[in-house]
């Protein structure tokens, strides 16, 4: 049964890393281990010090226990050439930064690539994704890194992760939880 994923991405929506240097940097601070393929990689060493572990003894598996097992943590990149929108089966919309609505009445009221939003409470204009209040269930951009098998809210990443991340693409990151996707 799959957990879920925690998923980091840039503020800026559009922004597509350069790919050998963001796999280059996970690697060099031990995030990523071995390459599962070209795109997916098993944690690394320095892994379980660059997430922060909620609760008691959250039980990870690191490695699959046969060899078509997909639900154990490792990481991945999701690419998509525009902007894509994730959120979980039963997230709410994006808020307003003004009013703190909803946006839209519903996820398949909002268009990712609409270029700017008018919240439909305050009327306030909107006029680039990270403008809006995301919650911790939902997220836009073309690049993705996903830390499979992590319930929601059972680990989030350090600062200096983060940092890093922005340092390699000159923007800052976020994160978020996929759980019962749509």
């Amino acid at each position: 049964m799959n957990k879920g994923s925690l998923l980091l991405h840039p503020l800026k929506t559009g922004l597509m890393p350069d790919l050998e240097t963001l796999q280059a940097t996970l690697h060099s601070i031990g995030f990523t281990g071995d390459a599962i393929n070209e795109r997916s990689w098993m944690v690394g060493e320095q892994f379980l010090q660059l997430l922060t572990f909620m609760g008691c003894s959250p039980h990870i598996r690191l490695e699959p226990d046969s060899e078509d097992d997909h639900d154990f943590c490792h990481i991945s990149l999701r690419l998509a050439d525009t902007p894509q929108l994730l959120y979980s089966e039963h997230s709410r919309p994006c808020r307003c930064n003004n009013c703190a609505k909803p946006v839209v009445k519903s996820w398949e009221a909002f268009d990712s690539n609409a270029g700017s939003w008018s919240c439909g409470h305050c009327n306030t204009p909107h006029q680039r994704l990270e403008e809006l209040r995301w919650r911790n269930d939902s997220g836009v951009a073309v690049c993705f890194i996903e830390i499979h098998s992590i319930y929601p809210g059972e680990a989030q990443p350090v600062d200096s992760l983060m940092k890093q991340l922005e340092k390699v693409t000159n923007s800052d990151w976020r994160y978020f939880y996929l759980h019962g996707q749509n």
